[in-house]
């Protein structure tokens, strides 16, 4: 099944998955929670606007082709462990709000990539694993990230 890109065409499909869940919404793995998740991804969707920045943490030669795997053969992510330390801690913020309203910063979020991406689809962000990749390109990788995760909580 091909992963709908992060983009206005499929924007409804996302909102949609999001607007699943609630804050007691269980994850089938891992040891995130929803708000938790919800916050994870819209970090993400910050570090592809450029609104926050964090390192690259691979080498570019190594990240291009982990990503090459992982966002466009290897789609179907493992399931993530309990306990397990996020790579990048910024990444993984603890919410700072009750559920809906991270869900609502989320949603924010989403609308800002999707209109920033429809005007400048061009323009570069720095991906920790990739290095800098367009607009264009975070939304296949955020489409493959945001599966991941409504997989985790069943919304998928």
């Amino acid at each position: 099944m091909a992963i709908p890109k992060i983009d206005k065409k499929n924007l409804p499909f996302y909102r949609a998955r999001i607007l699943a869940l609630d804050e007691t919404t269980p994850a089938r793995w891992g040891g995130m929670n929803a708000a938790a998740m919800v916050s994870h991804l819209r970090a993400m969707v910050e570090l592809s606007l450029g609104e926050i920045e964090v390192p690259v943490v691979v080498p570019p030669i190594i990240g291009r082709t982990l990503g090459l795997l992982f966002f466009y053969f290897f789609t179907r992510w493992p399931r993530g462990r309990k306990g397990s330390k996020p790579p990048i801690p910024a990444l993984c913020p603890v919410p700072s709000l009750g559920f809906e309203e991270e869900r609502q910063r989320l949603l924010a979020a989403l609308d800002r990539f999707v209109a920033r991406q429809e005007s400048d689809p061009r323009a570069k962000t720095t991906n920790p694993l990739l290095g800098p990749i367009t607009l264009e390109q975070w939304t296949h990788v955020h489409g493959v990230h945001f599966r991941h995760h409504y997989r985790q909580f069943g919304v998928e």
